[in-house]
């Protein structure tokens, strides 16, 4: 389900678009390093790539975790898988306001080279899934 839900994700931000794996010998040596600093004890690592975006996907402290780079190497955001619990109140309240009886059935955070925090939630709201997007403050933003 974890990994269903990250590939969802990026589905979202990849609209149409078909990401090809790749081997780590494909990637750009400038984005490996960035990657090596960033999370030095990662080592299973599946790549993939969309037209200049590299996506390094792997599990860390149990969670998954995606990474986007763009092929100069520079970072574009980590998107990880929170549990619920660590979905922050503002979100929560602000996923009430516009879903009231929503239930969370996943989340993530998404960490952004722009400095701003957002959430991904998978909603369960009478008998439907939905997913949206919000901001630290609970402002929905997709």
């Amino acid at each position: 389900m974890k990994k269903i839900f990250l590939l969802l994700v990026i589905s979202f931000y990849i609209t149409n678009i078909q990401a090809q794996n790749i081997k780590a010998d494909r990637v750009p040596d400038s984005i490996k390093k960035q990657f090596n600093l960033k999370f030095p004890d990662v080592k299973k690592v599946k790549w993939k790539r969309v037209e200049a975006l590299f996506f390094a996907q792997f599990s860390l402290n149990g969670k998954g975790v995606d990474v986007t780079y763009k092929l100069s190497g520079e970072w574009i955001e980590t998107l990880t898988e929170i549990s619920i619990s660590e979905v922050p109140a503002e979100v929560v309240a602000g996923i009430n306001n516009i879903f009231t009886g929503a239930k969370i059935v996943a989340a993530a955070s998404i960490n952004q080279s722009t400095k701003e925090i957002l959430y991904v939630v998978q909603l369960k709201c009478k008998g439907k899934k939905t997913e949206m997007t919000l901001d630290a403050k609970g402002n929905q933003v997709s």
